[in-house]
Protein backbone atom coordinates (compact mmCIF):
# COMPACT_ATOMS: atom_id res chain seq x y z
CA UNK A 1 0.00 0.00 0.00
CA UNK A 2 1.48 3.33 -0.97
CA UNK A 3 0.49 6.44 1.03
CA UNK A 4 1.22 10.00 -0.47
CA UNK A 5 1.73 13.23 1.91
CA UNK A 6 1.81 16.33 0.25
CA UNK A 7 1.25 19.99 1.39
CA UNK A 8 -2.16 19.59 0.61
CA UNK A 9 -3.67 16.00 1.61
CA UNK A 10 -2.59 11.96 1.93
CA UNK A 11 -3.80 10.06 -0.46
CA UNK A 12 -4.20 6.13 -0.11
CA UNK A 13 -3.27 3.86 -3.26
CA UNK A 14 -3.33 0.49 -4.14
CA UNK A 15 -0.91 0.03 -6.65
CA UNK A 16 -1.92 -3.61 -7.84
CA UNK A 17 -5.85 -4.42 -8.99
CA UNK A 18 -6.66 -7.54 -7.32
CA UNK A 19 -7.11 -10.66 -8.92
CA UNK A 20 -11.12 -11.16 -9.09
CA UNK A 21 -13.41 -14.06 -8.96
CA UNK A 22 -16.00 -14.47 -11.52
CA UNK A 23 -19.06 -16.98 -10.97
CA UNK A 24 -18.97 -18.45 -14.43
CA UNK A 25 -22.74 -17.51 -16.32
CA UNK A 26 -23.53 -21.33 -15.89
CA UNK A 27 -24.47 -22.02 -12.32
CA UNK A 28 -21.71 -24.33 -11.81
CA UNK A 29 -19.51 -24.53 -9.00
CA UNK A 30 -16.01 -23.52 -10.83
CA UNK A 31 -15.11 -20.26 -10.59
CA UNK A 32 -12.34 -18.13 -12.90
CA UNK A 33 -9.70 -16.23 -11.84
CA UNK A 34 -8.44 -13.09 -13.43
CA UNK A 35 -4.75 -12.01 -12.85
CA UNK A 36 -3.31 -8.85 -12.11
CA UNK A 37 -1.32 -7.81 -15.74
CA UNK A 38 2.11 -9.31 -15.83
CA UNK A 39 5.28 -7.05 -16.34
CA UNK A 40 9.04 -7.71 -16.54
CA UNK A 41 10.83 -5.24 -14.59
CA UNK A 42 8.35 -2.49 -14.21
CA UNK A 43 5.02 -1.50 -13.90
CA UNK A 44 3.75 2.53 -14.16
CA UNK A 45 0.17 3.22 -13.09
CA UNK A 46 -1.45 6.31 -13.88
CA UNK A 47 -4.29 7.04 -12.15
CA UNK A 48 -6.44 10.06 -14.29
CA UNK A 49 -9.85 9.59 -15.49
CA UNK A 50 -8.94 6.81 -17.80
CA UNK A 51 -6.72 5.02 -15.59
CA UNK A 52 -4.40 2.49 -16.41
CA UNK A 53 -1.24 0.22 -15.98
CA UNK A 54 1.29 0.18 -18.31
CA UNK A 55 3.77 -2.53 -18.06
CA UNK A 56 7.43 -1.95 -18.83
CA UNK A 57 7.09 1.83 -19.66
CA UNK A 58 9.32 3.56 -22.42
CA UNK A 59 10.41 7.01 -22.05
CA UNK A 60 8.01 7.98 -24.14
CA UNK A 61 5.21 6.10 -22.06
CA UNK A 62 6.67 7.88 -19.18
CA UNK A 63 6.46 11.29 -20.48
CA UNK A 64 2.81 11.07 -21.73
CA UNK A 65 1.76 9.39 -18.14
CA UNK A 66 3.57 12.64 -16.40
CA UNK A 67 1.62 15.28 -18.94
CA UNK A 68 -1.50 13.58 -18.32
CA UNK A 69 -1.25 13.82 -14.58
CA UNK A 70 -0.72 17.28 -15.12
CA UNK A 71 -3.85 18.08 -16.01
CA UNK A 72 -5.47 17.45 -12.56
CA UNK A 73 -3.59 18.18 -8.61
CA UNK A 74 -5.65 15.18 -8.02
CA UNK A 75 -4.14 12.63 -10.37
CA UNK A 76 -1.30 10.38 -9.65
CA UNK A 77 1.21 7.83 -11.22
CA UNK A 78 3.20 4.88 -9.43
CA UNK A 79 5.95 3.43 -10.73
CA UNK A 80 7.46 0.23 -9.46
CA UNK A 81 10.11 -1.80 -10.22
CA UNK A 82 9.48 -5.98 -9.66
CA UNK A 83 12.66 -5.58 -7.89
CA UNK A 84 14.50 -3.07 -5.11
CA UNK A 85 17.26 -1.39 -7.00
CA UNK A 86 19.19 0.45 -4.44
CA UNK A 87 16.46 -0.35 -1.72
CA UNK A 88 13.93 1.90 -3.42
CA UNK A 89 10.91 -0.27 -4.25
CA UNK A 90 8.46 2.60 -6.04
CA UNK A 91 8.56 5.92 -7.48
CA UNK A 92 5.21 7.88 -6.93
CA UNK A 93 4.03 11.52 -8.21
CA UNK A 94 1.02 14.03 -7.63
CA UNK A 95 0.22 17.36 -6.59
CA UNK A 96 1.04 19.41 -10.03
CA UNK A 97 1.13 22.75 -9.17
CA UNK A 98 0.67 24.78 -12.59
CA UNK A 99 2.09 28.13 -11.09
CA UNK A 100 5.78 26.78 -10.83
CA UNK A 101 5.42 23.95 -12.77
CA UNK A 102 6.31 21.39 -10.11
CA UNK A 103 4.99 17.98 -8.69
CA UNK A 104 5.18 16.64 -5.76
CA UNK A 105 7.37 12.99 -5.72
CA UNK A 106 7.97 10.54 -3.39
CA UNK A 107 10.37 7.31 -3.18
CA UNK A 108 10.35 5.22 -0.96
CA UNK A 109 13.28 2.92 0.01
CA UNK A 110 13.95 -0.04 1.74
CA UNK A 111 15.95 0.83 5.27
CA UNK A 112 16.68 -0.98 8.15
CA UNK A 113 14.23 -0.87 11.11
CA UNK A 114 13.97 -1.50 15.01
CA UNK A 115 12.11 -4.55 13.90
CA UNK A 116 13.22 -5.41 10.41
CA UNK A 117 13.59 -3.40 6.97
CA UNK A 118 11.07 -1.34 6.35
CA UNK A 119 9.53 0.96 3.50
CA UNK A 120 10.40 4.73 4.41
CA UNK A 121 8.96 7.42 2.48
CA UNK A 122 11.30 10.40 0.94
CA UNK A 123 9.29 13.19 -0.70
CA UNK A 124 10.04 16.45 -2.25
CA UNK A 125 8.41 19.33 -5.04
CA UNK A 126 10.65 18.83 -8.39
CA UNK A 127 10.24 20.39 -11.67
CA UNK A 128 8.42 18.19 -14.38
CA UNK A 129 11.41 17.61 -15.81
CA UNK A 130 13.27 16.57 -12.93
CA UNK A 131 10.28 13.55 -12.28
CA UNK A 132 10.61 12.18 -15.74
CA UNK A 133 13.96 12.35 -16.09
CA UNK A 134 13.93 10.46 -12.54
CA UNK A 135 11.45 8.17 -13.61
CA UNK A 136 13.16 7.29 -16.61
CA UNK A 137 16.54 6.91 -14.64
CA UNK A 138 14.65 4.44 -12.80
CA UNK A 139 13.71 2.35 -15.52
CA UNK A 140 17.17 2.45 -16.33
CA UNK A 141 18.67 1.15 -13.01
CA UNK A 142 19.32 4.49 -11.88
CA UNK A 143 17.58 5.74 -8.54
CA UNK A 144 18.67 9.00 -6.25
CA UNK A 145 21.19 8.77 -4.32
CA UNK A 146 20.41 11.95 -2.15
CA UNK A 147 17.14 10.40 -0.43
CA UNK A 148 18.59 12.08 2.66
CA UNK A 149 18.08 15.80 1.23
CA UNK A 150 14.37 14.93 0.85
CA UNK A 151 12.10 15.77 3.19
CA UNK A 152 11.10 12.55 5.05
CA UNK A 153 7.10 11.84 4.75
CA UNK A 154 6.34 8.37 6.30
CA UNK A 155 7.23 4.36 7.53
CA UNK A 156 5.27 1.68 6.21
Amino acid sequence: MCWFFSKKKAKNVEPYIEPRVEQKESNLATQEVKEAPKFERFLLTVETANARQIPDPSAEDIQNAVRAICVNEEDFLILEGKQEINGVTFMQATGYDRSDNTIYMEVQRKEAGANGAVGRNYGMMVSVATLVKTLIDYTAGITPNNLEDWDFSGEF
